[in-house]
């Protein structure tokens, strides 16, 4: 077997003496705190990553997808397959001190296998790959972005990906070891499907897929521990580093880069920092304390005026990072019990799937694919699901956007 077969390195993962990694939530919370005394900002929403691993396609049979061959469609864009030398692929990265990092290059990485020797993302050639790796004490961190010919290649290849984990969703490795393949929920806003791989008792991977246009970018991480429950928990981590890249991959969508509202704004993709969701924004998460929201940098938190209403204990946010509000608004509330309980979007803030302030409701629709409710205000389902976007229209424009739990306990 090859000496960089996954399931070896995890069983040889910390043979220098007994490693016992920390909980992913963990290692972000304390890369988070190491930043923030020294530049007293946090620039992207902190991240956490266990060892990444993926597996050379000749450790499994090969395997023909069952999927014919896209033929190059007629309508095909003219825009570009090509991916850019300074594409950011490492954002999101800076969220531990004393890590190695790898890139972003073009040099050959692993592949990334699926369930009873599928080919996977391997499954169409790719047009253009960028590759980036950061390598800690007890992690990798690993991404990759691969552009295609045209955008029904890259949804093949997502099709595929999906099919053979619910094909196959447990089986046995060329080691003997059982392995099971389990999807994962994350909403991201995009075409993302998360699943994990775990071999008990050394561990596994934790996959998330995420398509923009004719564009398909993985992240992948691996680590002794790793559990089907502990996934479901993690995987929120891994769509934080999907949700701070994706806005840049518009240019390989057809539709190209999300418009600004048709008041005299411009047009563009939209700052990391200003990206609303599905978790946060700039580094603000829901759940936080008042304190963590303090330490970020990115908002004040402040009690609440009793003159308009608010309770006792009841923190009002400021964002200290965008001015595109008035005087006066109030980004969110804190909740003594629960911490940050809802988030408001600004006018210059965009989601993941480029809807904002001034959007139409057609633009809305197609952007979510949960949508709930009826009339001028709709919901839909955000992050792993234990929270939600409220987006309100007027005259059928979006006029508010809010992240918020499903208990409002400062609601004035």
């Amino acid at each position: 077997m090859s000496d960089r077969d996954p399931l070896e390195q995890l069983a040889r993962f910390g043979t220098g003496g007994p490693v016992t990694p920390l909980p992913p939530a963990e290692v972000r919370r304390r890369g988070d705190r190491r930043r923030v005394r020294r530049t007293a900002v946090s620039a992207v929403a902190g991240v956490v990553a266990v060892l990444a691993v993926a597996v050379p396609a000749g450790l499994y049979a090969a395997h023909d997808s069952g999927i014919p061959p896209v033929p190059p469609s007629a309508s095909t864009s003219a825009r570009p397959t090509t991916i850019p030398d300074d594409f950011p692929l490492d954002r999101a990265s800076g969220y531990l001190e004393g890590a190695t990092k790898i890139g972003p290059s073009r040099e050959a990485g692993m592949e990334y296998p699926l369930p009873c020797g599928r080919t996977g993302i391997e499954s169409r050639p790719a047009a253009d790959q960028l590759r980036f790796e950061m390598q800690g004490e007890e992690f990798v961190d690993r991404r990759e972005l691969r552009t295609f010919d045209n955008q029904a290649t890259a949804s093949a290849v997502m099709a595929e990906i999906e099919k053979s984990v619910h094909a196959c969703p447990l089986e046995r490795s060329g080691s003997g070891r059982e392995q099971a393949w389990t999807p994962l929920r994350a909403e991201t806003g995009l075409a993302t499907y998360s699943f994990s791989r775990t071999v008990q008792p050394m561990g596994g991977s934790i996959y998330q897929y995420t398509r923009v246009g004719r564009a398909i970018l993985t992240v992948v991480w691996s680590g002794e521990g790793t559990t089907p429950e502990g996934a479901r928990r993690d995987i929120g981590e891994l769509s934080r580093i999907t949700t701070a890249i994706a806005p840049e991959m518009c240019i390989w969508s057809d539709a190209g880069c999300a418009e600004r509202p048709s008041d005299g704004a411009t047009g563009g993709s939209t700052s990391p920092d200003l990206v609303f969701g599905p978790y946060g924004v700039n580094g603000l998460t829901l759940g936080m304390s008042a304190a963590e929201v303090r330490e970020t940098g990115a908002a004040s938190a402040v009690q609440g005026s009793a003159h308009d209403g608010w309770k006792e204990g009841c923190l009002a946010v400021d964002y200290t990072f965008t001015g595109d509000d008035e005087p006066g608004d109030v980004n969110g509330r804190i909740s003594p019990e629960q911490g940050l309980e809802q988030l408001v979007a600004t006018r210059d803030m965009r989601t993941p799937n480029g809807v904002g302030i001034g959007s139409t409701r057609s633009e809305v629709e197609a952007g979510f694919a949960h949508l709930v409710g009826a009339g001028d205000v709709l919901s839909s389902p955000a992050g792993d699901g234990s929270w939600a976007y409220e987006i309100t229209l007027t005259d059928g424009r979006v006029s508010r956007i809010t992240l918020e739990l499903p208990r409002q306990d400062c609601a004035i």
